[in-house]
């Protein structure tokens, strides 16, 4: 497990350096981030929140496909729009960075 791996590194590489206590202690408050929105992505209530989004999203492209759509409506529709795709992606990210860190703790902890 991640949090097992990020013990080890800890025991092997700080020894009071400020750059290795500051990097650890960074993907460790990363780690815990990506496990609370992991967690959180399971919960009916988020997953029932980013289907709507996702119907939403796909409403906004419609609109943008449409030749009828003004350049003003156009602007409210991406800023909208961006805002939705940050909420949804923020879970997204969550795993891929949980993923990254591990690959870079086990780097690190093949040195």
């Amino acid at each position: 497990m991640i949090l097992d791996k990020l013990e080890q590194l800890k025991k092997r590489f700080l020894d009071g350096r400020d750059d290795a206590t500051f990097q650890i202690k960074l993907w460790e408050d990363e780690i815990n981030e990506s496990f609370l929105l992991d967690d959180l992505s399971k919960h009916d209530g988020v997953r029932l929140v980013r289907e709507k989004i996702k119907d939403i999203l796909e409403v906004f492209d419609d609109s943008l496909r449409d030749s009828e759509t003004s350049e003003k409506e156009r602007g409210r529709i991406f800023a909208e729009r961006n805002v939705y795709q940050w909420f949804d992606e923020l879970f997204l990210r969550a795993s891929i960075s949980l993923e990254s860190k591990e690959k870079q703790i086990d780097n690190e902890l093949k040195l």
